[in-house]
């Protein structure tokens, strides 16, 4: 059962990709195979365990470190959907392919809004990355204008480096945003952030 676990898993993101944008996101996955819970273990933010300068004979600082771990539990999203004999035998195009299609077109709005929503988390539904995040920035506040777009990224900035969120940062933001910044120029007329195109 763990082998058809993984490949419904692997297929089920596979056919998300056109729709949503997680699994184009460099995240992690974890297998949970037949674990009703995965723990992973991890450093505790304190204490530091920093190198210190040191003279000449002196004694070199012993430090230690703290252990933590967060335990996963697996979550679930599923839809059925129905049609009847009928419709199955005279639609065109085919019922069962469009419900298919549309089922995976909300499923995926489904499961990016949870994703990027400020939801704590429950027993039965994950946490949202703006729970997570420390300040999220409020897509309008960069539609303005080229130095309101560079204050809230600086702010995005400082507040993941404040909450130590990880090495490999991603920008994901709303499509109109995105836009925007492609739109804006600087004060000679060149693209204010020409990486946006």
């Amino acid at each position: 059962a763990a082998e058809l676990t993984r490949e419904g898993y692997g297929q089920f993101m596979e056919l998300l990709q056109p729709e949503s944008i997680i699994p184009r996101l460099p995240l992690t996955t974890m297998d949970f195979g037949s674990n009703a819970s995965i723990k992973i273990p991890g450093r505790a933010a304190t204490p530091a365990m920093a190198g210190a300068f040191v003279g000449e004979g002196d004694p070199i600082p012993v430090k230690r470190a703290a252990v933590m771990s967060q335990t996963l539990t697996p979550k679930k999203l599923g839809v059925i959907g129905t049609f009847t004999q009928e419709l199955f035998e005279r639609s065109t195009p085919n019922i069962m392919e469009a419900i298919r299609r549309w089922m995976l077109e909300d499923t995926a709005i489904a499961l990016d809004t949870a994703f990027l929503s400020d939801f704590g988390g429950s027993a039965i539904q994950p946490a949202g990355m703006e729970s997570l995040a420390g300040t999220p920035i409020d897509g309008t506040d960069m539609l303005s204008d080229q130095s309101s777009a560079i204050a809230a990224l600086k702010a995005a900035i400082v507040s993941m480096t404040n909450n130590n969120m990880g090495r490999r940062p991603v920008w994901v933001m709303h499509p109109s945003v995105a836009f925007s910044l492609t739109m804006m120029h600087n004060a000679v007329g060149a693209p204010a952030f020409p990486e946006m195109g």
